[in-house]
């Protein structure tokens, strides 16, 4: 690993977002340090699969240190989630389809290059066995 590990905060606790998880414990140098859902019970339930992990019902609720977000809500939630945690100054990965609209997209590239952060859209490669 090349430099510091990097604490991950998983905005989204639904079936993608327990993807997510799973690939962010094998991902060498990567953290998930808390689990962001409005239903708490739900991000709790996530959370407790790692350790140090919290559970969170908002992003602001987070603990200190975040580098990044893993953004894996439903699609009409993730412009608005994704520009708090640009604004918060997190490096971003958003889930497909990154916001509904192109406006909204072009909005958070414009916030992610005005904050020096890292924005991308993907998908996690569920059927890719180099990333078992």
């Amino acid at each position: 690993m090349i430099g510091p590990e990097i604490h991950i905060a998983l905005i989204g606790a639904g079936r993608w977002g327990a993807l997510h998880a799973k690939k962010l414990e094998k991902l060498e140098g990567a953290r998930l340090v808390a689990v962001v859902d409005p239903d708490i019970d739900k991000a709790s339930a996530l959370a407790q699969h790692y350790p140090g992990c919290t559970a969170s019902a908002d992003l602001a609720s987070c603990p200190a240190g975040i580098h990044a977000a893993s953004v894996t809500t439903p699609a009409a939630a993730l412009f608005g989630v994704g520009q708090r945690a640009l604004l918060s100054g997190y490096d971003v990965f958003l889930e497909k389809p990154v916001a509904t609209t192109a406006e909204e997209a072009g909005v958070l590239a414009r916030l992610a290059a005005r904050g020096e952060r890292v924005a991308v859209a993907g998908l996690v490669e569920r059927f890719n066995p180099s990333l078992d």
